[in-house]
């Protein structure tokens, strides 16, 4: 049982899509937390690679890490119950389910509850496993390669289509 005015911590691991950013997905879990009786009291969050922080500058999917302090207004029957909550939010912006955890619980009375759940570390290079986080990279140069192709292509296409406009 999570008593209502229980301060906890939740941490997330997810990876981001194409064009979603950071105050995406603090504004999703804010609407989402406001309907639900929960308040984020602050957050932080970081990218789990160099290249997942380039990606994600460059509009690309990166791999994220969430830490926010929640306070919540009303009994919830677990912390399970609440990090579903979050999870949910963040799959609505990002389309991937994080991994999460609920390492902790203080309730009211300022004892602190251990929730059993571990913290989450912070995380290698890449959570695939890819230590250098060169799989991204490839990734990412890929799709990188296959857009600028298309934005050639149509030049090429909208180039022609001014000769013969003009030889009209």
């Amino acid at each position: 049982m999570v008593p209502a005015g229980s301060v906890l911590t939740y941490q997330a691991k997810g990876r981001s899509g194409y064009f979603q950013s950071e105050s995406d997905l603090v504004q999703e879990l804010n609407i989402e937390f406001a309907q639900q009786n929960i308040v984020m009291r602050d957050y932080h969050s970081s990218w789990t690679s160099v290249t997942g922080a380039v990606d994600a500058y460059l509009g690309g999917p990166s791999d994220f890490q969430f830490t926010a302090t929640l306070q919540v207004n009303a009994d919830f029957n677990s912390p399970q119950d609440i990090a579903s909550i979050a999870d949910h939010a963040i799959y609505q912006v990002t389309g991937t389910l994080p991994s999460s955890t609920i390492p902790n619980v203080t309730i009211p009375s300022g004892q602190t509850q251990a929730t059993g759940q571990p913290a989450q570390a912070t995380p290698a290079a890449s959570s695939s496993g890819d230590v250098l986080g060169l799989g991204s990279l490839f990734q990412s140069g890929v799709n990188s390669f296959a857009l600028l192709m298309v934005g050639v292509i149509l030049a090429v296409v909208l180039i022609i289509a001014g000769k013969h406009r003009s030889i009209i």
